[in-house]
C-alpha cells in the first residue's frame, strides 16, 4: 500500500521477511514497535538472544521466540498486551509484546540476564 509517497504495510506481517539472512531483516518490524533510539537496542537483543530466529528455543528452559519470552509468563503478558491468544513463535506478536514490556512492563529489565551480550 503506498500512503503518501511512501510504503506502508498493509500489515506488520507485510515486514515479516521471508528468509533471515541477518538480524538487520528484522529491522523493519522492530522500527513498527520500538521508538527509533530504541530499535538498535532491540536488535542486538534479538542477535543475542535468538540470533533471528523466530523458533529459537532455549534448551534450559522455555524461553522461546526472537525475543526469548518466558513460556509461563507469555499468556498473561501476551494478553496485556494485545496479543492474546497468539503463538509465541508469532514473530510480530512476539516484538510486539517484547516493545509492550520495555513501554509498560518494566522497561528493559526482561533482558538483564542477557546484557553482556547486547
Amino acid at each position: 500500500m503506498v500512503a503518501g509517497g511512501l510504503d506502508v504495510p498493509a500489515s506488520p506481517y507485510d515486514l515479516v521477511p521471508a528468509e533471515v539472512a541477518s538480524v538487520q531483516d528484522w529491522r523493519p518490524l522492530v522500527e513498527l514497535y520500538f521508538r527509533p533510539e530504541h530499535v538498535d537496542r532491540a536488535l542486538r537483543i534479538i542477535a543475542c538472544e535468538s540470533r533471528g530466529d523466530p523458533a529459537a528455543r532455549n534448551p534450559r528452559s522455555s524461553a522461546t521466540g526472537l525475543f526469548q519470552h518466558l513460556a509461563r509468563l507469555w499468556p498473561s503478558r501476551a494478553a496485556a498486551a494485545g496479543w492474546e491468544g497468539a503463538s509465541i513463535t508469532d514473530p510480530v506478536a512476539n516484538v510486539a509484546v517484547a516493545a509492550w514490556l520495555v513501554y509498560e512492563g518494566g522497561g528493559w529489565s526482561h533482558w538483564y540476564p542477557s546484557r553482556g551480550c547486547w
